[in-house]
C-alpha cells in the first residue's frame, strides 16, 4: 500500500509538466517514467480511477518519440492483458477523446491476434460488450495465431 502511494505521488509531481500549455514536453526519462509508474498503479486492477493517469499520458499529446510511444503502448496492453476488464470499464467511462488517444497507443507491442483473443472472451459482456464492438473490431477480426 504504502509503495502504491509513493508510486502516486511520484506520478502526481511529474504529471502537470505534461499538461502545461507552451511548456517544453518532459524529458524522454521523465516520459518513461511517467509511463511505468502510471501503469504500476492501473495495474491495481482497481477502479477507473487507477487508469485516469495512464489515459491522460495519451490523452495529452506530450508523449515524443517512438521509443516512448512504444512503452505507452505496451504499458496499456500490459495491463489491458492483466486486468482486462477493469481497462475496458475505465475506457467504457473515459471521454470519447481519451479513449480515442487511448487507441492511439493500444497494438503497438503485442499482435492483434494476442490482444483479439483476449477481446473476444469480451465481446459478449453485458457492461462492455459494446465498447469492444466498436472500439476493437480490427483486433476482433484478427486472424488467431497457430
Amino acid at each position: 500500500m504504502l509503495e502504491t502511494l509513493e508510486v502516486g505521488l511520484n506520478v502526481l509531481l511529474l504529471l502537470p509538466a505534461l499538461f502545461l500549455g507552451d511548456a517544453e514536453p518532459p524529458s524522454l526519462e521523465s516520459q518513461e517514467a511517467l509511463i511505468a509508474e502510471a501503469a504500476v498503479i492501473a495495474g491495481n486492477c482497481g477502479s477507473p480511477s487507477e487508469f485516469e493517469i495512464l489515459f491522460s499520458l495519451a490523452a495529452s499529446g506530450n508523449i515524443a518519440g517512438a521509443h516512448t510511444m512504444e512503452e505507452l503502448s505496451e504499458a496499456n496492453e500490459e495491463v489491458f492483458l492483466k486486468c482486462p476488464l477493469a481497462f475496458l470499464r475505465a475506457l467504457k467511462v473515459s471521454s470519447e477523446v481519451t479513449r480515442n488517444s487511448v487507441l492511439d497507443y493500444f497494438g503497438i507491442r503485442h499482435s492483434p491476434s494476442e490482444l483479439g483473443k483476449e477481446l473476444r472472451k469480451w465481446e459478449g459482456h453485458e457492461e462492455v460488450g459494446e465498447l469492444v464492438h466498436s472500439h476493437f473490431s480490427a483486433f476482433l477480426e484478427a486472424e488467431v495465431e497457430k
